[in-house]
């Protein structure tokens, strides 16, 4: 996933909405990103639109300030906790999913991993 995330953002495209519904395997087992929708060619990678799905999104693109192809990295980071964990590593405290997102506790694979290090 991270190299297919460097290719797209050497091309200068973010992808902007990383997420398990967006990942597909090939038929040899290949990951594959798929659902373009939200991406952009940025070549000056400086852009100020919120898109993507809440859960994902870094707080500099909930706050409306300027993001780059890191938001990618982020939802990766987001995408990596989900896979471990079972949970999204933010919960929403307003009744809105994401709305105003606070750190969850660690599960326990993440929880001795932070210990380990």
């Amino acid at each position: 996933m991270a190299d297919a995330l460097q290719y797209l953002h050497r091309k200068h495209v973010i992808h902007r909405d990383i997420k398990p519904e967006n990942l597909l395997l090939g038929i040899d087992g290949e990951l594959k990103i798929g659902d373009f929708g939200w991406s952009v060619h940025a070549p000056g990678n400086r852009r100020t639109t919120l898109c993507g799905t809440l859960d994902y999104l870094p707080p500099e693109m909930v706050e409306g300030k300027e993001h780059n192809e890191k938001v990618d990295h982020w939802a990766l980071g987001v995408l990596a906790y989900e896979f471990l964990c079972g949970v999204p590593p933010f919960e929403d405290m307003a009744g809105h999913r994401g709305a105003q997102r606070c750190p969850v506790s660690a599960c326990a694979i993440c929880s001795s991993a932070l210990s380990a290090s």
